[in-house]
């Protein structure tokens, strides 16, 4: 019920950078002093009569000054401990206000000077900044009492009091949080728009002593600052004995900034997501350097999961935003760091239920610059990851449906029919070449797909770009620009440059050019002719059983059987285009052999 004390016009004013004296708390009453350089680690500023020549000495914020243990009550350690904590946090803080309101403020200042044009408006960098000049001055006279305090603590040991003469100001915050997402907004935007700007903050961040850190993570730090005042102030407090003369004023504080922690977590949806983002950065490196700091991005989901590339499956880290999907390797020996592989925009994404035997609870990703399959541990994960990857695609079209509708002067424009909210941006259908198709692996095929010859040593499989199946060289020697590759000229099958030739025909491709790809090395290997009930494709039909089973002729082998229409077929593959042989089962019996070893032990025979 405590009525803030007014604040003096210079202290809520947001330019006191320009102001030669500065400010701080003692028993409630504003004193102005001028504060020199020390030797001893306390906050100090030097300034000169131009405010443009002022200079912060970081060394004075050592986070290792100690104060003597000799000068600690014994009894009371712990309680002096949490205190030197609070020091030791402000002491950070503040160094931090400090680079904000001072140092990134003189290095646009200074660009403007030196440009014809100003790099960024003052009343566009003082939007950013918000009233974080008034914060630095409020927390650097905080500061200086702490350190005052805690260099006689033998002789008052106690810091309710100083904690409890601040806590109205705190209220300040709350202009500052509410201003976050349009800092974040104007400051992302701004680096867009201006080149200049972009490359003056990507330099003041590369600065070794802010930890090449983003602006952006500086600029969370006050956001963040009150629920931590709220958990040192809970833990000294816990500490506290019962019957001492500063419990009162740490209660009365506690209080006052609880209530100020609540006004500040109505605001701070947006800042918690901030936190996540920031965070998973963290974990991340490669990519150039990757920033995924946006005030309209937020995670979704992360989570490991099995890739299953041509030749191996490899588990790898999955981060899905609300526009962008990243996957990434752990770096040993910790396991805790990943390295970015592949960022995949969610612009014309698709996910599929993948229905392969070989892929476990599986799931197909299909995109405009990547695609391939995934396997999860259990249903219910494979469900999740389904549920959050639709969610987010459609939240993503709808958002695009936004933007056009914003765009276009009439929606009459458009080409009406929606597709899951989409707009004709994002079709729901993309022309052969558009997206990049998964590869089958090679352990789904064993023959050429279109003409069937059987895969050897010598003759080797290669895969279409365009469909992703697996031919011989003979079926596959097309080359045809494909937009998913930027137009790039590279190998495809007979049918897909077929149709990428009919498109072209037709004035339906915007940029194709195809050629037929001269073979010169040998000529193509024309397989047998086999008979017609051989001409059946694996999973093609309704079978009443199918799946792998050890098959022996002279020697066990995996391969893919179906039971449908009264016969037995064989494949070499789950994915093959003709059956190896056919057997008609009328007249047949099922026989169990007696096993001979531990090996054989579920066998039967078909007589």
């Amino acid at each position: 019920g405590m009525q803030p004390t007014p604040l003096p016009r210079n202290l809520l004013s947001t330019s006191d950078h320009d102001q030669d004296s500065r400010f701080l708390f003692k028993n409630r009453t504003f004193l102005s002093v001028e504060r020199e350089v020390s030797s001893t680690g306390s906050l100090s500023s030097q300034y000169s009569g131009d405010s443009d020549s002022r200079s912060v000495n970081w060394n004075s914020f050592s986070d290792d000054d100690e104060i003597d243990p000799e000068d600690k009550p014994g009894p009371n350690s712990k309680v002096y401990y949490t205190a030197k904590e609070m020091l030791t946090t402000e002491r950070t803080f503040v160094k931090a206000l400090t680079l904000l309101d001072k140092d990134f403020r003189q290095a646009v200042l200074s660009a403007n000077r030196a440009h014809d044009k100003p790099v960024l408006a003052e009343e566009t960098l003082n939007t950013i900044l918000s009233n974080v000049g008034s914060l630095r001055i409020l927390n650097s006279g905080l500061l200086s009492q702490l350190e005052d305090r805690l260099a006689t603590w033998n002789l008052n040991p106690k810091i309710g009091d100083i904690i409890l003469s601040i806590a109205p100001f705190l209220k300040m915050y709350t202009e500052y949080i509410g201003n976050f997402e349009k800092a974040l907004n104007l400051l992302e935007e701004s680096c867009k728009k201006n080149k200049l700007f972009d490359e003056l903050v990507k330099e003041f961040e590369a600065h070794p002593i802010r930890g090449s850190l983003p602006l952006s993570s500086y600029l969370l730090e006050p956001a963040q600052r009150i629920p931590r005042y709220k958990l040192l102030l809970q833990d000294y407090l816990k500490r506290l004995p019962e019957d001492s003369d500063d419990r009162a004023n740490s209660e009365k504080a506690l209080v006052l900034i609880s209530k100020v922690a609540v006004h500040v977590n109505e605001s701070m949806r947006q800042v918690d997501n901030f936190k996540k983002l920031m965070e998973v950065q963290k974990k991340l490196t490669g990519d150039g350097g990757i920033n995924l700091i946006s005030p309209s991005r937020k995670l979704l989901l992360e989570g490991e999961l099995l890739k299953y590339s041509r030749k191996e499956i490899q588990p790898r880290m999955f981060f899905l935003f609300t526009d962008l999907l990243i996957y990434a390797s752990a770096i040993p020996p910790a396991n805790s760091m990943y390295k970015v592989i592949k960022r995949i925009p969610l612009h014309g994404m698709k996910v599929i239920d993948l229905d392969d035997p070989e892929v476990k609870h599986g799931l197909q990703i299909i995109s405009t610059s990547k695609s391939f399959r995934l396997g999860t541990t259990t249903k219910e994960e494979k469900m999740q990851w389904m549920q959050a990857l639709n969610d987010a695609l459609a939240e993503y079209k709808a958002s695009v449906q936004s933007r056009e509708r914003y765009i276009s002067s009439s929606t009459d424009d458009l080409d009406g029919e929606l597709c899951n909210g989409a707009t004709k941006a994002i079709k729901p259908v993309e022309p052969l070449g558009h997206l990049a198709p998964p590869w089958l692996p090679d352990n789904c095929v064993s023959m050429c797909m279109m003409c069937s010859v059987r895969f050897t040593v010598t003759r080797r499989r290669h895969h279409c770009r365009a469909c992703g199946k697996e031919f011989c060289s003979a079926c596959s020697s097309y080359l045809a620009a494909l937009k998913y590759q930027d137009y790039k000229m590279d190998r495809v099958c007979q049918k897909c440059y077929d149709t990428l030739t009919e498109l072209e025909t037709d004035g339906r491709a915007d940029k194709y050019t195809t050629t037929r790809k001269q073979m010169t090395i040998r000529s193509p290997t024309k397989p047998k002719p086999k008979p017609a009930v051989l001409e059946v494709k694996a999973r093609e039909r309704n079978c009443e059983i199918s799946g792998y089973l050890e098959v022996k002729k002279r020697n066990w082998k995996k391969q893919w059987l179906e039971v449908a229409e009264f016969a037995l077929y064989v494949f070499g593959k789950h994915e093959d285009v003709s059956s190896k042989r056919s057997i008609s089962l009328p007249g047949y019996a099922v026989i169990y052999p007696v096993p001979v070893s531990e090996s054989l032990q579920h066998t039967c025979m078909l007589s």
